[in-house]
Parts: structure tokens; C-alpha cells; sequence
């Protein structure tokens, strides 16, 4: 819902935006406007097409991890029964 003085202010982009307004049901660019103008739909540029491909890489710094826990009495403790539940793991882990 908008207020009167909001509907008001705003009239043209509303009124663009019911009439089909290009650019936003596409997630593409919204263009401002300039001096108070409103643009129709008609002279809305077309979004252009964007290749924007993400990559995640997850990496583990081991060395890193290891220091900042030894560095508390807690990350020992941690580090102390994890060895103790699983000393097997831990042995093949540390290649022996």
C-alpha cells in the first residue's frame, strides 16, 4: 500500500510499473529518473545479458587452523578429545 502524498510524488513510476514497466521482472537495470521526468516503458533501454558465473572453492588452511587452536587452552581441549575418540583416524591422518 502507498499514501496519497507517496502516490502522489511518485504517480509516474507507479504508473509505469502497472502498465509492464521492462527491467524489473527481468532483474535487469533500473534506470533513475532525471529532473522528475518519468520514462515510459517504451524508452526503458533493454537489460543487457551479463555472464556473471560464480565459483565457489573452499580451502582448509591446516597449519593456520592448528596454531589458533593450540594458541587457547580451549582449542587444545578440543583438539586432545578429538584425538582420544578417534585415535585411529588421527594415527592414518598423521600418516602413521
Amino acid at each position: 500500500m502507498v499514501n496519497a502524498e507517496a502516490t502522489k510524488k511518485n504517480r509516474g513510476l507507479l504508473e509505469a510499473i502497472n502498465a509492464g514497466m521492462s527491467g524489473y521482472a527481468e532483474g535487469g537495470y533500473v534506470i533513475p529518473r532525471i529532473g522528475g521526468a518519468a520514462s515510459s516503458p517504451a524508452s526503458v533501454a533493454a537489460s543487457p545479458n551479463v555472464d556473471a558465473r560464480t565459483q565457489i572453492v573452499n580451502t582448509f588452511d591446516a597449519q593456520s587452523f592448528l596454531s589458533q587452536a593450540l594458541s587457547s587452552q580451549a582449542g587444545v581441549k578440543t583438539i586432545l578429545n578429538v584425538v582420544r575418540a578417534q585415535p585411529g583416524a588421527f594415527k592414518q591422518a598423521m600418516g602413521g
